[in-house]
């Protein structure tokens, strides 16, 4: 997509989250009240209370749910509004790692971030490291096994700042995934070249993954 159609895309979708945020709270205070009613009612005096009472638990909990979800959606849409921004390297990974749980749970691994105190930031374009991290997850994502364990930080690096997606399967990438990881590789270089960066695979005694280089001062290309 072209830059003002990411930009539209992005405001529309912050719109539409806000909304259904709006949507969620009313949800929300209206379960509350139904709550507050049951527990007026003294027990025994209402058949059905305990189940209602469960159900407006129920409630809460997928409205909750949903607030976070929206969101982290939310947030990911503004990544979108400027060209180049202060990122967060920390909140980036909590967030692209909340947004990509899904395509964990169906591989059935766990998915997590190592996030430290001491905040790590790049000025880049927040909407295309939210892009490249995500599809570095997904790559890496694409071939461990059932079980595994893949784990995204970033570390200061003397280049300026590594993003490091990595997993305790030590036979990723299995042999028969082996080309189409190379050739997403690839495809990931020419984008992060634009920026400065550059992406290799690493292995080592414990774990395997990719690496992501990044300098802090941005080039003045930038993505059309």
């Amino acid at each position: 997509m072209k830059r003002e159609e990411v930009a539209f895309f992005g405001k529309i979708s912050a719109a539409m989250t806000h909304d259904i945020r709006n949507v969620l709270a009313i949800i929300r205070e209206s379960s509350g009240l139904m709550g507050d009613l049951l527990s007026l009612i003294e027990d025994g005096s209402f058949k059905y209370h305990q189940k209602f009472h469960s159900l407006v638990g129920t409630i809460q909990d997928q409205v909750n749910r949903g607030v976070e979800m929206a969101t982290r959606f939310n947030q990911f849409a503004h990544s979108m509004d400027e060209d180049l921004s202060d990122v967060d390297m920390n909140e980036l990974i909590r967030r692209v790692v909340y947004l990509m749980q899904r395509f964990a749970r169906l591989r059935k691994v766990e998915l997590a971030g190592a996030v430290g105190e001491q905040t790590v930031s790049i000025k880049a374009d927040a909407f295309f490291m939210h892009r490249i991290l995500g599809e570095c997850i997904a790559l890496v994502l694409k071939g461990v096994n059932e079980g595994a364990t893949v784990t995204v930080a970033a570390l200061p690096h003397a280049q300026g700042l590594e993003l490091v997606v990595r997993t305790d399967d030590h036979h990723w990438p299995p042999e028969t995934e082996a080309g189409a990881v190379e050739e997403e590789i690839r495809k990931m270089k020419d984008a992060l070249a634009i920026w400065g960066g550059s992406i290799n695979m690493i292995a080592d005694t414990s774990h395997s993954g990719v690496s992501i280089l990044f300098s802090r001062v941005p080039p003045a290309a930038q993505p059309g």
